[in-house]
């Protein structure tokens, strides 16, 4: 594997992900979806920003490794 190509995907992805944290993030931090929404669906917006940041250090990870 192409160690520039892994790391331009990589960054590629990373961004996707900080782009879908910050929307969740906002999601979140909005009182009138966390008050107004099934309990169901904040419980998953929560379960999305964990999985979300545990790809986002994932990745970071890798990136650290190809440098």
């Amino acid at each position: 594997v192409d160690a520039a190509q892994e790391r331009q995907r990589l960054t590629k992805q990373l961004a996707d992900i900080e782009k879908q944290l910050a929307g969740t993030e906002a999601k979140l931090a909005n009182e009138n979806f966390v008050a107004r929404a099934a309990p169901v669906a904040v419980q998953r917006e929560r379960e999305k920003l964990a999985t979300l940041r545990e790809q986002r250090e994932k990745i970071q990870a890798l990136l650290v490794k190809l440098v």
